[in-house]
């Protein structure tokens, strides 16, 4: 789990399990090492289909660690701020408790700074 990405236990269940397995293997390159940008370009790219596709990935829909891995992607865009501001708006937009105040906190942080 990304440093800063709050810690909930016992949320297994999903709306969209293909979804949840989709962006946990998108992330999972996130611990192997240095990235380059292409990477990163492209992993905004499967969650912009991604949120075509279903909406904000939110804990119901698609786990705790999944969520955390979109999050992740959108901090990770900062090469196009108006995708950063699309996921930040839709974020602010889901019911409360399906994504956590933090990450919604730590993205509009990064894009004012």
């Amino acid at each position: 789990m990304h440093e800063g990405a709050p810690q909930f236990q016992g949320l297994t269940e999903c709306e969209f399990p293909e979804t949840e397995k989709i962006l946990l293997d998108i992330t999972a390159k996130y611990q192997e090492g240095p990235q380059e940008k292409e990477v990163f370009e492209t992993n905004a790219k499967k969650l912009q289909t991604i949120i075509d596709e279903i909406g904000w990935p939110t804990i119901s829909r698609v786990g705790i660690e999944a969520a955390s891995a979109a999050w992740l992607i959108a901090q990770h865009s900062d090469f196009d701020k108006n995708f950063q501001r699309r996921c930040l708006e839709l974020m602010k937009a889901e019911a409360s408790g399906e994504v956590p105040g933090a990450y919604i906190e730590q993205l509009e942080s990064r894009l004012n700074s």
